[in-house]
């Protein structure tokens, strides 16, 4: 190989070789980190949320009866 090359070898086969470990994050990871940016929000944000989500098209099949859901609209949406 000559060494023009190389550098973007390299940097392809660390790509190739790290991409295995990168995964979209499972429903778990998505409610710890949608918990956690909830307590940062004030009233009206957290009001804003539940307005922009509630016209979601999956609103009323996925979130709105969710049984994990506790008495908090907004987190139960996040």
């Amino acid at each position: 190989m000559p060494r023009k090359w190389f550098p973007l070898f390299l940097a392809v086969s660390s790509l190739v070789a790290t991409s295995s470990l990168a995964h979209a994050w499972n429903y778990a990871e998505h409610r710890v980190i949608a918990s956690i940016a909830y307590r940062q929000f004030d009233e009206p944000t957290k009001h804003r949320i539940v307005q922009v989500l509630r016209k979601h098209p999956a609103y009323a099949e996925l979130w709105a009866n969710r049984p994990t859901n506790g008495p908090d609209e907004v987190l139960k949406l996040l």
